[in-house]
Parts: structure tokens; C-alpha cells; sequence
């Protein structure tokens, strides 16, 4: 059984965790974070970092995964926590680690994605992460750095660093910068559920390619969602392929029996080919978006592989989620386009009332 909880407005520190007790700085990871750099070491007068590239060898610059950093404040204040976010893209080869390293002048910190099991990006997927911070406040400005590496399948790397100026309350740099904030128009309203003229259903047996539909009728959004209604014991094995036939997502590969619920047209690529691959009897309902489970209350149950719109979690806000069971348990974010937001929860097992903070999230999967 999964439970997750809504609520507004208050802030949390999101799981895996790591701390640190080196001053000056204490250092705690919220979402899988990383640090990516083309050199092999981080110095410890943060110095702007350079990046080397030998061109003695040839370099394929579409296997290099890419790191950018979302947000890089500048100027902080010693005591307050702060949140960088940055995302990964692994573009054609596969990411196989991702280093988080926070270095200031006395010491340094570091995180690798594989000690806690964290999911990496596919090929052609972008995952955002964030990591969170609170630097000591001392009474003298000090320079503190986060650098995030990526290590594809044959050992490229590629890195990026923020570099941050940490000052007390009293010495903060002044800034001369101005901004302006535009508060956005959230529509939090669900829409209505479309009636079976706009369904499509199809039950066979044995293993089929199936054309998938690309947009929904009478609507902007191409966003879907595939029911999977199997009965028999054997193995079933069900991916999705883009126009050009490449292998895009492996949505099931298990024995039967088994329901389920899955997002079509996510991740920012339209799925073309639905690859059902068994010898049995299958059932398969491909709805719009707006027919899937909604978030219109402050908690919602189920168990097995769902799609729920969550309009309100736009806002920023916390959610409590738990889980019972001993097999695998994943939670993925999605923004309103169906690109990924962040990947919220990989784990095995029953968690009790885990945290997060979210924020621009339309879907959960």
C-alpha cells in the first residue's frame, strides 16, 4: 500500500542525507546530487576550476553526459541553509556515476551516487537533483564550493563547480543586482475525465507492436496514460520505441498476473510503438491524462504502478509518503509538460512517513 500526504508550505530535507561535522561548514544532500569536473582534483582555495581535454584522443562529445547547474547563488549567509539544484543529462551512453562534492578550505565532502543506490539518468534522459547546505557563520568571509562529476560507461567525465562567497549577517556583500518576481498563474484545477470515445483498447494474445495515438482529441496536451490488465503467470515484457524504432522506455519485464497504470508521452519524447512481448493474453487502455487518479484531497492509498495528477503540488510543498510492502518502491515527479521533475524515491521495502519538499510538480508516477 502506498500512502502519500500533501500539505503547504513548510520546508523538509529530503532523503539520502549526509552530514558533515567539519568546520566551517555542515553539509546534508537532499535529492541525488552530483559533481562533475574535467579535472581529477578539487583544490582547496577554490579556485575557479579549468577544464583540460587532450586532443590527442578523439573525444565524442554525444557520449560526454552534461552538468549544469540550475541555481548558483553567489553571495550566502553564514547559519541559513541554502538549496542548489543542478541537472544530468546522459545523451548516448549510459551514466554510471555521479560525485557530489562539497569543498571549503579546511576539509571537503563528498558523495557518490552508487554507495546509496540512487537512480542515473537514461540515455537522452535529464534528471534534476538538488542538494542542500548550512554553512557555519563566522565573523571573517569564506569561500565554499560544490562540484558536481559525471562518469559515463567508458569512464568520460564531465563536471561542472558553483562556487559560493559565504558571509555573516553583518558582512554581506551588498549586491547591485535587482530582480523581479512574477508570481505564476497555477491552475490547480482538475480536468474533467473523458468519456470511452476517447479511449483506445486493444486485447490479443502473443507479442504485437502497436501504433500508439499522439494527441488527444480536443485537447493541447498529448499526455496519456496505459492501463496493463494481464491474468496469465507467464512473463510479459512491455517497452515503448520512438518514431525512428529506437528502444525508448521498458515499462514491465515480469511473471503475471498483474494490473498496472503507466505514463505515455512522459519524459519529454512521444512514445510511437507500444512492444508487448509474451505468448499469453493481454489488455491494454490507453486514456488521456485527465483520466488518471487526481490529488483533489490532502491524501491519496493504492498499491501497484499508478499515475495521479497533482495540480496543487505547483506550489511549493511537503508531502509525506509511505509505503508497505518488501518489493521494489519508486515515486517520480513530473512537470506539467511530462518532463521529469526529479526522481523523489528509489528504495525497497516499507518507509514510514518520509518527507520532501516539491515544487512545480503536475504528476506523480
Amino acid at each position: 500500500m502506498i500512502l502519500i500526504l500533501c500539505c503547504g508550505d513548510t520546508t523538509s530535507t529530503t532523503e539520502p542525507a549526509t552530514t558533515s561535522t567539519t568546520e566551517p561548514a555542515t553539509t546534508s544532500t537532499t535529492e541525488p546530487a552530483t559533481t562533475s569536473t574535467l579535472e581529477s582534483t578539487t583544490t582547496s582555495t577554490l579556485e575557479s576550476t579549468t577544464t583540460t581535454v587532450d586532443l590527442n584522443k578523439s573525444v565524442n562529445i554525444n557520449l560526454l553526459p552534461l552538468v549544469e547547474f540550475e541555481t548558483c547563488p553567489k553571495n550566502v549567509v553564514g547559519g541559513e541553509q541554502i538549496e542548489v539544484s543542478y541537472s544530468v543529462t546522459a545523451q548516448d551512453s549510459y551514466i554510471v556515476e555521479i560525485e557530489e562534492i562539497w569543498n571549503w578550505e579546511a576539509g571537503t565532502e563528498e558523495t557518490k551516487f552508487s554507495d546509496y543506490n540512487l537512480n542515473f539518468p537514461n540515455v537522452d534522459e535529464t534528471y534534476i537533483y538538488a542538494s542542500t547546505i548550512t554553512p557555519s557563520n563566522e565573523e571573517t568571509a569564506w569561500d565554499l564550493a560544490l562540484t558536481i562529476i559525471a562518469t559515463n560507461e567508458f569512464d568520460q567525465i564531465n563536471a561542472a563547480t558553483c562556487i559560493f562567497k559565504v558571509s555573516s549577517n553583518d558582512n554581506l556583500p551588498i549586491s547591485t543586482t535587482t530582480s523581479t518576481t512574477v508570481s505564476k498563474n497555477i491552475d490547480i484545477n482538475f480536468p474533467d475525465e473523458k468519456d470511452e470515445s476517447y479511449w483506445q483498447v486493444v486485447e490479443q494474445s502473443g507479442k504485437v507492436w502497436l501504433r500508439l495515438p499522439t494527441k488527444v482529441k480536443n485537447s493541447d496536451n498529448n499526455l496519456m496514460i496505459l492501463q496493463i490488465i494481464y491474468d496469465s503467470d507467464e512473463n510479459i515484457k512491455v517497452t515503448t520505441r520512438t518514431v525512428l524504432n529506437k528502444l525508448k522506455l521498458e515499462i514491465l519485464d515480469k511473471e503475471g498476473p498483474h494490473q498496472g497504470i503507466y505514463p505515455l508521452h512522459f519524459y519529454g519524447q512521444d512514445d510511437y510503438i507500444l512492444d508487448i512481448d509474451t505468448n499469453e493474453k493481454w489488455k491494454v487502455v490507453i486514456k488521456p491524462i485527465a483520466n488518471a487518479r487526481n490529488f483533489s484531497e490532502k491524501i491519496i492509498t493504492g498499491s501497484g504502478s499508478e499515475v495521479i495528477e497533482a495540480y496543487p503540488l505547483q506550489n511549493e510543498s511537503n508531502i509525506s509518503v509511505s509505503n508497505v510492502g518488501s518489493g521494489k518502491f519508486i515515486v517520480n515527479t513530473f512537470l506539467c509538460s511530462g518532463e521529469l521533475n526529479i526522481n523523489l524515491i528509489d528504495t525497497f521495502g516499507t518507509i514510514n512517513d518520509v518527507k520532501h519538499k516539491v515544487q512545480d510538480v503536475c504528476y506523480l508516477h
